[in-house]
């Protein structure tokens, strides 16, 4: 009996070039072409501009929003901000059958609004104290300064787990609000000393925190005028001072609002950074034990977002000419934070 032929090595299949690699349900393109519209109408993205090539118009989408975002922001080393472009019908909305127990399905499926949100992408911590040290040694008051027109932006641009912070949160956590641990300690353990000390050991304690941190980074003293920040920005002899002086000046001179923060209920957790004194300082410990008490419950991480109307272009337009400056005002918090951890 003769022996069988032997196979032929066959290759993968492969697809042409012009069938795409994802096909979406005839509702999904419907959204992403609206989506495509909405952008090229608001002035986002110009037809010559769409990522043509891109098989899921839903990431061609966010692409062409993620560039935009990227002029204005910048490169950013320290910070990885992520916007989330997303369509909202009526079946979004809650208690829809309540308010119109005769939709058609048709019309839940309409896109209504048009979801923007953004917050941080990742968890970051850099370490920040020598570099705020070499500020306030070479001209006392610097380094507070800088920290203080910091926190004042990142405030309503993109807040940060500053020192500030830490007191602030450790005083939540563990002392009942108060400014240390003396009376969870009487609570707790009455006049056992031994019971007092045993507890104090485990905790973190006000001393704790005095001990990682300079007095005017726990609560910054007074900062330097303007006219004083100015001219160190345009004379100091040191290199480093004088491009911190010239970043936290152009910080200043960058407006942030709280206009378009993300109201929700619950403990936020979205902060772009953990600022530590010294690599892995207390600072990490707070940071960590919110983030798990918030967990627990009710919490969010979006730093901003806004509801916007899908039949006016028109707003997004506006919302992007709004949002100009706070994304060069995180650029800035950016790069101060790169040249202070170098």
């Amino acid at each position: 009996m003769a022996a069988a032929p032997p196979l032929a090595v066959l290759g993968q299949p492969v697809l042409s070039p012009d069938v795409p690699t994802t096909i979406l349900p005839a509702a999904g393109q419907r959204v992403a072409g609206m989506l495509a519209r909405y952008l090229v109408r608001a002035g986002a993205v110009t037809w010559r501009a769409f990522p043509l090539p891109c098989d899921d118009p839903l990431t061609a989408c966010a692409a062409v929003l993620s560039a935009w975002l990227q002029r204005h922001v910048g490169e950013t080393a320290c910070l990885s901000p992520v916007f989330v472009l997303a369509p909202v019908t009526a079946r979004d909305i809650e208690e829809i059958d309540a308010a119109a127990p005769g939709l058609r399905a048709s019309d839940a499926e309409a896109v209504r609004n048009i979801h923007l949100r953004w917050c941080e992408s990742s968890v970051h911590r850099w370490t920040v104290g020598p570099g705020f040290d070499a500020l306030e040694a070479a001209v006392p008051g610097l380094g507070a300064t800088v920290l203080h027109i910091m926190e004042q932006k990142c405030a309503a641009a993109y807040p940060l787990f500053t020192p500030s912070v830490v007191l602030d949160e450790a005083s939540n956590q563990y002392w009942l609000g108060e400014q240390d641990e003396t009376e969870v300690l009487e609570e707790e353990c009455g006049d056992d000393e031994e019971a007092r000390e045993a507890m104090r050991a485990d905790m973190v304690s006000r001393a704790d925190i005095e001990a990682a941190f300079p007095p005017w980074a726990l609560r910054p003293r007074a900062v330097l005028p303007r006219k004083r920040l100015r001219q160190i920005a345009q004379e100091h002899a040191d290199g480093f001072v004088r491009r911190a002086a010239q970043l936290a000046l152009s910080l200043v001179h960058t407006p942030a609002h709280h206009r378009f923060a993300a109201r929700r209920e619950g403990l936020f957790t979205g902060f772009g950074a953990v600022l530590c004194w010294h690599d892995d300082d207390i600072a990490v410990r707070v940071s960590d034990d919110y983030a798990h008490y918030a967990w627990q419950g009710e919490c969010f991480e979006e730093i901003g977002e806004v509801l916007l109307p899908a039949d006016e272009p028109q707003a997004l337009r506006r919302w992007m000419r709004a949002m100009t400056a706070q994304l060069r005002a995180i650029g800035l918090i950016d790069q101060l934070l790169q040249h202070l951890s170098a």
